[in-house]
Protein backbone atom coordinates (compact mmCIF):
# COMPACT_ATOMS: atom_id res chain seq x y z
CA UNK A 1 0.00 0.00 0.00
CA UNK A 2 1.33 3.78 -0.58
CA UNK A 3 1.71 6.38 1.78
CA UNK A 4 -0.87 8.05 -0.17
CA UNK A 5 -3.15 5.09 0.32
CA UNK A 6 -2.74 4.91 4.33
CA UNK A 7 -2.98 8.68 4.67
CA UNK A 8 -6.43 8.42 3.88
CA UNK A 9 -7.38 6.10 6.33
CA UNK A 10 -9.46 8.15 9.25
CA UNK A 11 -11.57 5.70 11.14
CA UNK A 12 -10.81 1.70 12.69
CA UNK A 13 -13.46 0.30 9.77
CA UNK A 14 -11.06 1.64 7.35
CA UNK A 15 -7.67 0.58 9.09
CA UNK A 16 -9.61 -3.15 8.94
CA UNK A 17 -9.75 -2.98 5.87
CA UNK A 18 -6.60 -1.42 5.10
CA UNK A 19 -5.07 -4.51 7.02
CA UNK A 20 -7.17 -6.84 4.91
CA UNK A 21 -5.62 -5.45 1.68
CA UNK A 22 -2.24 -5.54 3.20
CA UNK A 23 -2.56 -9.10 3.65
CA UNK A 24 -3.55 -10.07 0.60
CA UNK A 25 -0.85 -7.93 -0.75
CA UNK A 26 1.68 -9.77 1.40
CA UNK A 27 0.29 -13.40 -0.17
CA UNK A 28 0.99 -12.10 -3.08
CA UNK A 29 3.94 -10.62 -3.06
CA UNK A 30 5.86 -13.18 -1.08
CA UNK A 31 3.99 -16.30 -2.33
CA UNK A 32 2.95 -16.97 1.15
CA UNK A 33 -1.39 -18.11 2.78
CA UNK A 34 -1.82 -15.84 5.96
CA UNK A 35 -5.18 -14.62 7.42
CA UNK A 36 -5.63 -11.46 8.70
CA UNK A 37 -7.49 -11.56 12.37
CA UNK A 38 -8.72 -7.97 14.22
CA UNK A 39 -7.42 -7.84 17.22
CA UNK A 40 -10.34 -6.68 20.38
CA UNK A 41 -10.40 -3.06 20.08
CA UNK A 42 -9.86 -2.80 24.33
CA UNK A 43 -9.80 0.78 24.38
CA UNK A 44 -10.27 3.30 21.60
CA UNK A 45 -7.88 5.93 23.20
CA UNK A 46 -5.66 4.14 25.49
CA UNK A 47 -2.31 5.31 27.46
CA UNK A 48 -0.48 2.26 26.18
CA UNK A 49 -0.39 -0.10 23.33
CA UNK A 50 1.30 -3.49 24.08
CA UNK A 51 3.05 -4.70 20.69
CA UNK A 52 3.22 -8.16 20.06
CA UNK A 53 5.27 -9.73 16.65
CA UNK A 54 2.30 -11.43 14.79
CA UNK A 55 -0.57 -13.84 15.59
CA UNK A 56 0.59 -17.18 14.87
CA UNK A 57 -1.71 -20.56 13.71
CA UNK A 58 -3.96 -19.75 11.42
CA UNK A 59 -7.52 -20.10 12.60
CA UNK A 60 -10.21 -21.79 10.89
CA UNK A 61 -12.87 -20.98 9.09
CA UNK A 62 -15.40 -22.07 11.72
CA UNK A 63 -13.19 -19.70 14.50
CA UNK A 64 -13.63 -17.36 11.72
CA UNK A 65 -17.16 -17.10 11.28
CA UNK A 66 -17.77 -17.22 15.66
CA UNK A 67 -15.81 -14.18 15.73
CA UNK A 68 -12.32 -15.30 16.47
CA UNK A 69 -9.69 -12.77 17.58
CA UNK A 70 -6.20 -12.42 17.81
CA UNK A 71 -5.62 -12.33 21.90
CA UNK A 72 -2.22 -11.78 24.04
CA UNK A 73 -2.38 -14.32 27.22
CA UNK A 74 -4.25 -13.50 30.34
CA UNK A 75 -1.91 -12.60 32.33
CA UNK A 76 -0.81 -9.71 30.17
CA UNK A 77 -4.59 -8.22 30.47
CA UNK A 78 -4.87 -9.10 34.16
CA UNK A 79 -1.86 -7.39 34.66
CA UNK A 80 -2.24 -4.58 32.32
CA UNK A 81 -5.82 -3.81 33.72
CA UNK A 82 -4.46 -3.53 37.39
CA UNK A 83 -0.98 -2.81 37.48
CA UNK A 84 -0.44 -0.75 34.52
CA UNK A 85 -3.91 1.06 34.21
CA UNK A 86 -5.04 1.46 37.72
CA UNK A 87 -7.94 -0.71 37.29
CA UNK A 88 -9.27 0.38 34.05
CA UNK A 89 -9.52 -1.08 30.45
CA UNK A 90 -6.90 1.75 29.03
CA UNK A 91 -4.68 -0.46 27.38
CA UNK A 92 -4.26 -1.86 23.43
CA UNK A 93 -2.84 -5.22 22.69
CA UNK A 94 -1.65 -5.65 19.02
CA UNK A 95 0.51 -7.38 16.33
CA UNK A 96 3.36 -5.15 14.80
CA UNK A 97 2.22 -7.59 11.23
CA UNK A 98 -1.56 -8.39 11.21
CA UNK A 99 -0.88 -11.56 9.50
CA UNK A 100 -1.54 -15.03 10.98
CA UNK A 101 0.56 -18.07 9.44
CA UNK A 102 2.87 -21.01 11.11
CA UNK A 103 5.95 -19.88 12.51
CA UNK A 104 8.58 -21.21 10.29
CA UNK A 105 7.04 -19.11 7.55
CA UNK A 106 6.48 -16.24 9.70
CA UNK A 107 10.23 -16.28 10.74
CA UNK A 108 11.79 -16.54 7.05
CA UNK A 109 9.44 -13.60 6.10
CA UNK A 110 10.02 -11.59 9.13
CA UNK A 111 12.11 -8.89 7.61
CA UNK A 112 9.89 -8.35 4.37
CA UNK A 113 6.55 -7.99 5.95
CA UNK A 114 7.39 -5.52 8.85
CA UNK A 115 8.93 -3.20 6.15
CA UNK A 116 5.22 -3.42 5.01
CA UNK A 117 3.58 -3.20 8.09
CA UNK A 118 5.30 -0.33 9.67
CA UNK A 119 3.31 2.22 8.03
CA UNK A 120 -0.24 0.53 9.04
CA UNK A 121 1.15 0.11 12.51
CA UNK A 122 2.09 3.78 12.81
CA UNK A 123 -1.59 4.48 11.34
CA UNK A 124 -3.34 2.40 14.15
CA UNK A 125 -1.03 4.16 17.06
CA UNK A 126 -1.99 7.54 15.31
CA UNK A 127 -5.66 6.07 15.74
CA UNK A 128 -5.08 5.42 18.79
CA UNK A 129 -3.88 8.83 20.05
CA UNK A 130 -0.40 7.83 19.95
CA UNK A 131 -0.21 6.05 23.13
CA UNK A 132 3.02 4.65 24.58
CA UNK A 133 4.76 1.84 23.22
CA UNK A 134 4.98 -1.45 25.08
CA UNK A 135 7.01 -4.63 23.50
CA UNK A 136 5.83 -8.09 24.02
CA UNK A 137 9.29 -9.96 24.05
CA UNK A 138 13.07 -8.78 23.59
CA UNK A 139 13.02 -9.29 20.01
CA UNK A 140 9.84 -7.31 19.58
CA UNK A 141 11.64 -4.71 21.36
CA UNK A 142 14.76 -5.10 19.24
CA UNK A 143 13.08 -4.77 16.06
CA UNK A 144 10.99 -1.67 17.46
CA UNK A 145 14.01 0.15 18.23
CA UNK A 146 15.62 -0.83 14.63
CA UNK A 147 12.25 1.23 13.50
CA UNK A 148 12.33 3.71 15.43
CA UNK A 149 10.65 3.58 17.89
CA UNK A 150 13.56 4.99 20.35
CA UNK A 151 11.28 5.53 23.44
CA UNK A 152 9.61 2.10 23.68
CA UNK A 153 9.74 -0.11 26.56
CA UNK A 154 9.22 -4.19 26.81
CA UNK A 155 8.01 -6.90 29.04
CA UNK A 156 9.18 -10.88 28.57
CA UNK A 157 7.29 -12.59 26.61
CA UNK A 158 5.67 -15.56 28.25
CA UNK A 159 6.36 -18.58 25.95
CA UNK A 160 7.59 -22.29 26.80
CA UNK A 161 11.32 -21.43 25.64
CA UNK A 162 11.12 -18.33 27.83
CA UNK A 163 10.50 -19.77 30.93
CA UNK A 164 14.07 -19.27 32.28
CA UNK A 165 14.46 -15.89 31.62
CA UNK A 166 10.64 -15.11 33.34
CA UNK A 167 11.85 -17.62 36.32
CA UNK A 168 15.16 -15.01 36.69
CA UNK A 169 13.51 -11.99 36.73
CA UNK A 170 10.73 -13.22 39.36
CA UNK A 171 13.86 -14.65 41.33
CA UNK A 172 15.11 -10.98 40.82
CA UNK A 173 12.02 -8.82 42.03
CA UNK A 174 11.99 -7.93 45.24
CA UNK A 175 8.51 -7.37 46.07
CA UNK A 176 6.27 -10.24 45.20
CA UNK A 177 3.26 -9.68 43.63
CA UNK A 178 0.87 -12.68 44.90
CA UNK A 179 -1.75 -12.24 42.13
CA UNK A 180 -5.54 -12.92 42.06
CA UNK A 181 -7.44 -15.81 43.76
CA UNK A 182 -8.88 -18.50 41.48
CA UNK A 183 -12.40 -16.35 41.68
CA UNK A 184 -10.91 -13.05 41.15
CA UNK A 185 -9.40 -14.65 38.27
CA UNK A 186 -12.06 -16.00 36.81
CA UNK A 187 -14.24 -12.43 37.52
CA UNK A 188 -11.86 -10.56 35.62
CA UNK A 189 -11.77 -12.82 32.67
CA UNK A 190 -15.61 -12.83 32.48
CA UNK A 191 -15.41 -8.49 33.08
CA UNK A 192 -12.46 -8.69 30.19
CA UNK A 193 -14.84 -10.07 27.90
CA UNK A 194 -17.96 -8.31 28.95
CA UNK A 195 -16.40 -5.12 28.11
CA UNK A 196 -15.01 -6.78 24.68
CA UNK A 197 -18.72 -7.99 23.86
CA UNK A 198 -17.17 -11.65 23.85
CA UNK A 199 -20.20 -13.09 25.46
CA UNK A 200 -21.49 -14.46 21.92
CA UNK A 201 -18.25 -15.28 20.24
CA UNK A 202 -15.71 -17.88 20.62
CA UNK A 203 -12.57 -16.67 21.81
CA UNK A 204 -10.49 -20.07 21.77
CA UNK A 205 -6.70 -19.52 20.54
CA UNK A 206 -4.05 -22.32 20.55
CA UNK A 207 -2.21 -21.03 22.79
CA UNK A 208 -4.81 -20.14 25.32
CA UNK A 209 -7.08 -22.53 25.46
CA UNK A 210 -10.06 -20.66 26.28
CA UNK A 211 -14.13 -21.55 25.20
CA UNK A 212 -16.45 -18.68 26.31
CA UNK A 213 -18.01 -21.69 28.59
CA UNK A 214 -15.21 -23.47 29.25
CA UNK A 215 -13.89 -21.87 33.27
CA UNK A 216 -12.09 -24.88 33.86
CA UNK A 217 -9.60 -24.94 31.73
CA UNK A 218 -9.21 -21.05 32.78
CA UNK A 219 -8.97 -23.00 36.17
CA UNK A 220 -5.89 -25.09 34.39
CA UNK A 221 -4.08 -22.05 32.45
CA UNK A 222 -4.36 -20.15 36.33
CA UNK A 223 -3.02 -22.90 38.32
CA UNK A 224 0.09 -23.41 36.37
CA UNK A 225 3.10 -23.09 38.23
CA UNK A 226 5.71 -21.01 36.05
CA UNK A 227 2.57 -18.51 34.53
CA UNK A 228 1.74 -17.55 38.26
CA UNK A 229 5.24 -15.93 38.48
CA UNK A 230 4.28 -13.74 35.61
CA UNK A 231 1.72 -11.80 38.34
CA UNK A 232 5.02 -10.79 39.73
CA UNK A 233 7.24 -10.17 36.76
CA UNK A 234 4.55 -8.14 34.71
CA UNK A 235 3.06 -6.66 38.30
CA UNK A 236 6.84 -5.12 38.75
CA UNK A 237 7.64 -4.38 35.22
CA UNK A 238 4.08 -1.96 34.73
CA UNK A 239 4.11 -0.47 38.13
CA UNK A 240 7.33 0.72 37.29
CA UNK A 241 6.35 1.82 33.64
CA UNK A 242 3.11 3.62 34.82
CA UNK A 243 4.78 5.71 37.02
CA UNK A 244 7.74 7.22 34.49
Amino acid sequence: MTEAEISKVKTWDEFVKACEKRVALDNKQLGIKSVYVPHAKICAKPDFCLVAMEPVNPPTPLEIKKGYKAFNNWHVNYCAYHYLCSGKFKYHITDLAKGTMPIKIARKTQTERYKNWLPLFKKELELLGNPKVIAIGTKVYEKMKELGFEDAAWIQNCSSSNNGKITEEYNNTKKKFPGPTENEWKSFVKKLMRHCGWEEELIETRDNRLWKKGFSQISDEFNYKDKKKLFTVYGSKFKELAIK
